[in-house]
């Protein structure tokens, strides 16, 4: 439509004819109509398909804006624009984050000893191609490369034999060195741009190491919650519930103290960079206090 537009701009060049203008004017606005209609469409199947990446990337790429030359402030005030001295500026901020392990024991663990273990997981060849298939093809690989979108177009041929270094990798507890590594990139949050501490690090991992992990976690997840080890209370991180079920839970507390003339005092509270504040150490302290042990502790 784009070229039909044009030919007729030419013709009217060419001839300076009244109806060949007429012409060109009303085609325009047609062609202009069924663009803006093309763009509702697509902006209401953006919304609709309910994907973020593809939500916030349409929107960057309409405000649009110059590409800002990447720079941080050092320790001294100073502007740092070569790579790999910013590189260096946020792995610092990073490690800052982290938190030493005690030299002393770890602490006690007040709920009862889980006396029913979970030692092992089994990386079933099915289990694998239902996740190599349901990978969504828009993640970004790991260090090793392998993209979203070839693990899932060869989930047929590459779930045998993914089981089966999940289960070796397992059995003996070691990893691939590409598993163990990760890309890790700045992500800005809010304040000034020129501040590593306005930043937090987001870790590309191997694709592959993630989908054992989820298996992993699963398994976990469905012998704890079986065991009631996990509280009623926990509503984050656990499945089929999250924040809106937790405001809801609270909600009614609250209503029935409130009918009951009762005053209701609510503190919140949130840890400062709690998963890079993780301690290990202690994390597995408690994992076999709650049954977690052998092999899968390993």
């Amino acid at each position: 439509m784009i070229r039909i537009k044009r030919n007729l701009w030419r013709s009217f060049k060419r001839t300076g004819n009244v109806v060949d203008y007429a012409a060109h004017r009303t085609f325009s606005n047609q062609l202009a109509s069924k663009i803006k209609s093309a763009k509702s469409s697509y902006e209401a199947q953006l919304a609709r398909n309910k994907n973020p990446k593809s939500f916030y990337k349409y929107i960057r790429d309409t405000l649009g804006g110059s590409v800002r030359k990447p720079q941080l402030r050092d320790s001294t005030g100073a502007l740092i624009s070569d790579n790999d001295k910013i590189a260096n500026i946020f792995a610092d901020t990073f490690a800052e984050a982290y938190t030493g392990e005690p030299s002393s024991n770890p602490p006690v663990v007040f709920t009862p000893r889980c006396t029913t273990s979970l030692t092992n997981v089994e990386f079933l060849e099915q289990e694998v191609y239902t996740r190599l298939r349901k990978l969504k093809t828009t993640k970004s690989p790991g260090p090793d490369d392998l993209s979203a979108a070839i693990l899932n177009e060869c989930a047929l041929s590459l779930c045998k034999p993914l089981s089966l270094l999940m289960q070796q990798s397992f059995i003996t507890g070691e990893l691939p060195n590409d598993w163990r590594t990760a890309t890790v990139k700045p992500i800005f949050k809010k304040g000034d741009q020129l501040d590593a501490g306005n930043f937090r690090p987001i870790s590309l991992t191997s694709l592959i190491s993630k989908l054992m992990e989820s298996i992993i976690c699963h398994t976990m997840m469905k012998f704890l919650l079986e065991h009631k080890i996990i509280p009623a209370e926990q509503h984050g991180f656990v499945p089929k519930r999250s924040v809106i079920t937790n405001l809801l839970s609270c909600l009614n507390d609250w209503s029935i103290e409130l009918d009951n003339d009762n005053p209701v005092d609510v503190i919140y509270f949130d840890y400062i960079k709690a998963f890079d504040k993780v301690p290990t150490r202690r994390l597995l302290h408690k994992l076999e206090h709650f049954g977690i042990r052998g092999g899968l502790l390993k």
